[in-house]
């Protein structure tokens, strides 16, 4: 992948991991441009609901709160690329998908995650149509749905019993 992959207007460079959240220090910011940080997001994904559920994040770990996130794509509904060769072609994916794990600061942070007092957040959000002014709580999932779109498996450390409770749990805050 490089810059000229993303010429075609239509895509934005989608952070995975978001500038905003590696503000300590210039290195670790500066990674956060790498390529292999970038997905294809539509304007409206990416500048609208996700940007606005990253900012809300970043809210959570102001007030005290340790935050794990993933991040990542899902589908192919095709690709962008400066090359011709298919195979080196960005991928456009169908969707972009976050997890995200809250629990007070704090040590030992498997043995503080509860069925009662962890939070979790799982978003999917299409990357095909969508409105940049939709609210990110419109695109709130179990993880569970993430893990059945995705096939993977998160929060695995966390007592199995705790698991499953907190990854089918809606959030409604």
């Amino acid at each position: 992948m490089t810059p000229e992959d993303y010429a075609e207007p239509v895509y934005d460079r989608g952070h995975l991991c978001p500038s905003g959240d590696r503000t300590n220090s210039v290195p670790s910011n500066s990674a956060t441009f790498l390529m292999t940080n970038m997905m294809p997001q539509l304007p409206a994904n990416n500048q609208g609901p996700w940007n606005d559920f990253e900012i809300y994040i970043r809210s959570l770990v102001n007030q005290g709160n340790e935050v794990y996130q993933f991040t990542g794509p899902v589908g192919n509904i095709g690709t962008i690329g400066a090359t011709m060769v298919p195979d080196q072609r960005v991928r456009i994916p169908q969707f972009t998908w976050k997890v995200v794990l809250i629990i007070p600061n704090g040590s030992n942070d498997v043995a503080r995650a509860s069925s009662k007092s962890t939070r979790v957040l799982g978003i999917i959000v299409s990357n095909q149509t969508i409105s940049q002014s939709a609210p990110w709580r419109n695109f709130r999932v179990t993880v569970d749905a993430v893990e059945q779109l995705t096939g993977y498996d998160f929060f695995s450390a966390i007592p199995k019993s705790t698991q499953e409770i907190i990854e089918k749990r809606r959030d409604r805050l």
